[in-house]
C-alpha cells in the first residue's frame, strides 16, 4: 500500500499524512493480509469527510499505518 509521510520535528519520527494534508515523500507499506482492512478503512475515512457526522477515524489511520513503519519501502 502506498502512503504519504512527513517528518514530524515535535515527535522526531516519520508519521503517515492524512489526506489533503502536506507531505515529504511516498512510502510502500507491507500490509500482507491485512491489505483489505487498511483499503476498507481509507475508504470510510475518504467518504466520512462528505458526511455530516462524522467519526474521525484519520487518527486511527495514522496509528496503524504507523505501526506498520518498520516495513515502509521508501521511495
Amino acid at each position: 500500500m502506498l502512503t504519504r509521510m512527513k517528518h514530524d520535528p515535535e515527535k522526531q519520527k516519520l508519521v503517515v499524512t492524512t489526506p489533503g494534508a502536506d507531505f515529504d515523500f511516498y512510502a510502500g507499506i507491507r500490509t500482507a493480509d491485512d491489505t483489505l482492512a487498511f483499503f476498507l478503512l481509507t475508504l470510510d475515512c475518504c467518504l466520512n469527510v462528505a458526511r455530516l457526522r462524522n467519526v474521525e477515524l484519520q487518527d486511527h489511520w495514522s496509528i496503524l499505518a504507523t505501526a506498520f513503519q518498520d516495513d515502509l519501502i521508501f521511495r
